[in-house]
């Protein structure tokens, strides 16, 4: 069991063995794991943020149970606490779920393609659901819901099996390379330069959603960059607000 850190910067990692840092980016050695060993896309780092370490970890590690969290953002073992989880947690949890996903962003009067059309091109979300259409059809129905809702799952950060977890990325990269070819990202701002990366975390709602006898287990987590006393008040705002997001809206 190994939950991998992706971090392009030197940061303090958890003392847990259970955590590896693995360094993205390119730049010198700051971490003795790199996403540009082995079988690896580290190149595409600027448009794909964290998925080259997603990718690195489906072509190139063995463990019985995979995860991703980043440098400052780790999942909890609950709203109000800053312990993040470890291996007896992980295992605990998968006893009753097949995945583990950060807590959703919920947004009030807001859906994802409205969220996504202020923030983004939406064109390339009319371009992601060809490549859907052309390479999984079934799954364009739950690409539809998955617009129209008013929540969806941040971060690229699950911990699964590996062979779940290896069905995921052979799903999710196909998708991503054949929006490659469809999309240049030339002439888009630094921040818009990481579309692959937002695309995926969008994507990541349509194949859960497809895949019905998924148990999912949704995680509180916590920023070590940001976190002060403030931090239980703001889990528990949130999740006031996705309670109602999902009562109001069914979901």
């Amino acid at each position: 069991m190994k939950i991998y850190v992706v971090a392009h910067k030197k940061a303090p990692m958890p003392k847990d063995p259970l955590y590896t840092p693995i360094q993205v980016g390119g730049g010198p050695d700051l971490y003795p794991l790199r996403d540009d060993q082995g079988d690896q896309i580290a190149e595409k780092n600027p448009h794909f943020c964290e998925l080259t370490a997603l990718y690195w970890i489906w072509k190139n590690v063995s463990e019985d149970v995979v995860g991703i969290a980043h440098y400052r953002r780790y999942m909890t073992r609950g709203p109000l606490s800053r312990r993040i989880i470890g291996e007896d947690d992980v295992r605990r949890l998968l006893r009753s779920a097949d995945i583990l996903v950060p807590r959703p962003l919920c947004m009030r009067n807001e859906t994802v393609l409205g969220q996504f059309r202020e923030k983004h091109d939406p064109k390339d979300l009319l371009f992601c659901r060809e490549v859907i259409r052309e390479r999984f059809p079934e799954y364009v129905p739950d690409f539809d819901r998955m617009l129209n809702k008013h929540y969806f799952y941040q971060y690229n950060m699950i911990v699964a099996g590996k062979r779940l977890y290896d069905e995921y990325m052979s799903w999710l990269f196909p998708i991503l390379f054949g929006l490659e070819m469809r999309i240049s990202t030339d002439g888009y701002d630094a921040y818009n330069q990481r579309l692959f990366g937002f695309l995926s975390e969008r994507l990541l709602d349509v194949w859960l959603s497809h895949e019905k006898g998924l148990r999912r287990r949704e995680m509180s987590y916590i920023n070590t960059e940001t976190a002060d006393w403030t931090f239980g008040a703001r889990n528990i705002k949130n999740a006031v607000k996705e309670k109602y997001v999902r009562a109001k809206y069914r979901e």
